[in-house]
């Protein structure tokens, strides 16, 4: 009987390694040799699971937006009634999206190079358009269809840029205010 693989586990360490590298430096300091170091492995194994760093960034994109997708879903399927989905969301927003300065710092890292790198950008895109799709399902779902990719479209750029603004002034723009002012808008 043959090993398993553990490929998957590797390319999980790697990818994971790239997070806590944009998290703590940016993305203009990494390099192959030092998600590696971060990942506990030698710099050529690397090239064993992915074949550029292009590739390890588009796939970090994919496995953020699946992560939060399925942790967005898991919390709206834990709540019965539909009233209380709408406050909930709203917290999960602040709380995960806007509030945490390790993803803010990663996301806008991975957007800045996808303004430079097709892959990335095309990952990038692919998780725009299921993350609208999930803000248009709960929040605008009773407004005509053409409306609601545009009202998405908007509250994205909102949580994106109250993230921006959380990051840069976090003494003027508190916790509390950023939660009451997306209530404010989609209650």
């Amino acid at each position: 009987m043959g090993r398993k693989s553990n490929a998957n586990k590797r390319r999980e360490q790697i990818i994971e390694a790239l997070y806590e590298c944009l998290a703590e430096k940016g993305h203009e300091r990494i390099t192959i040799k030092k998600i590696a170091q971060r990942a506990g492995l030698p710099h050529g194994v690397i090239h064993y699971y992915f074949t550029d760093k292009d590739e390890i960034i588009a796939e970090l994109v994919k496995n953020l937006q699946t992560t939060y997708y399925n942790r967005w879903n898991e919390l709206l399927s834990a709540i019965p009634n539909d009233s209380r989905k709408i406050p909930a969301a709203i917290n999960f927003l602040a709380e995960s999206m806007i509030l945490d300065p390790g993803l803010n710092r990663v996301l806008y890292n991975l957007v800045q190079m996808g303004f430079e790198r097709k892959p990335i950008r095309d990952a990038l895109k692919q998780a725009y358009r299921i993350y609208r799709q999930q803000l248009a399902d709960l929040f605008f779902k009773n407004i005509p269809a053409v409306r609601q990719h545009t009202s998405a479209t908007a509250l994205l750029a909102m949580i994106e840029g109250l993230a921006l603004q959380w990051m840069i002034e976090k003494d003027v723009l508190k916790p509390k205010q950023i939660k009451e002012m997306l209530r404010k808008i989609l209650i």
